[in-house]
């Protein structure tokens, strides 16, 4: 039952109205929330919808209330521009992490508080919904500091290495999973592999090894990133698709410009 912490002002201002908090208790029932332990701004709701990870996150919760509530009458329709940026997966994943989704987003305006959220939904989406990472793993980086196209292939521990997040120094796939604190959570994903599976622009510069740990060069996103790319991963294509719907509509909620992103497959076919 995933647990979400919410900032009531963020909250109302996205819904479009203020709530008193018996109003606010009630508004929660339509998304089969609770709200725990309230402190001033600060509120933890209890989402019992299990279904629905759309649901977890203050973007999806907004969402939910503004159409319940009549303020927002209909399904919320999404634009997607075709973007010119290409992700093309190798054979080499075939066998450890096939599939990978991805869209660019513009026009990112990275509060405090929306940074929060968006940390919070990739790790509920990632942890929930994706079963501890195993069917989805989640990564955003900084798209500026990227050089397109991209490529989501596997590396054997003596031919690849980089600097992994909160790290300062090189590491082979191997000595991230040992040392690493993420490679210590989550290296069981990866036992046993003969490759790893990484992202890697077209200047070599690795973004992740997923789904582990994003690097050092372009996996943080900070209040001063403009444009972001997301990817994620997994075994099912499906599954990878919805995650990724998932993440990108809290974007657009947050006025993010979506692009779609080419994926080009092994044997030929794009999507």
């Amino acid at each position: 039952m995933p647990t979400i912490e919410v900032s009531k002002k963020d909250l109302e201002n996205l819904v479009g109205k203020k709530f008193s908090q018996k109003e606010l208790e009630d508004a929660m029932l339509y998304v089969k929330g609770e709200i725990d332990k309230p402190n001033g701004d600060a509120i933890v709701v209890d989402v019992k919808e299990t279904n629905r990870p759309d649901l977890w996150s203050t973007e999806g919760i907004a969402r939910e209330l503004r159409a319940r509530l009549g303020i927002e009458k209909g399904l919320t329709k999404y634009t997607v521009k075709n973007g010119t940026t290409t992700c093309t997966i190798e054979k080499s994943v075939e066998k450890v992490r096939p599939f990978i989704a991805c869209a660019v987003v513009k026009n990112v305006k990275v509060t405090k508080e929306f940074l929060r959220q968006i940390i919070q939904l990739q790790e509920k989406v990632g942890t929930t919904f994706g079963r501890k990472r195993k069917e989805t793993g989640i990564g955003l980086y900084d798209f500026q500091k990227m050089t397109m196209p991209v490529f989501y292939k596997g590396y054997t521990d003596n031919e690849i290495e980089f600097t992994p997040l909160d790290s300062k120094v090189k590491m082979k796939p191997s000595e991230i999973i040992a040392t690493h604190p993420k490679g210590k959570e989550f290296g069981h994903l990866l036992k046993d592999t003969k490759v790893y599976p990484i992202i890697i622009d077209s200047k070599k510069i690795v973004a992740s090894m997923p789904p582990i740990i994003n690097s050092e060069a372009t996996g943080r996103v900070t209040e001063n990133t403009k444009e972001i790319f997301i990817e994620v991963t997994g075994y099912n294509w499906e599954i990878c698709n919805i995650a990724l719907n998932v993440i990108v509509m809290a974007f657009a909620d947050r006025d993010g410009k979506i692009e779609s992103v080419k994926i080009n497959f092994p044997k030929g076919q794009t999507y």
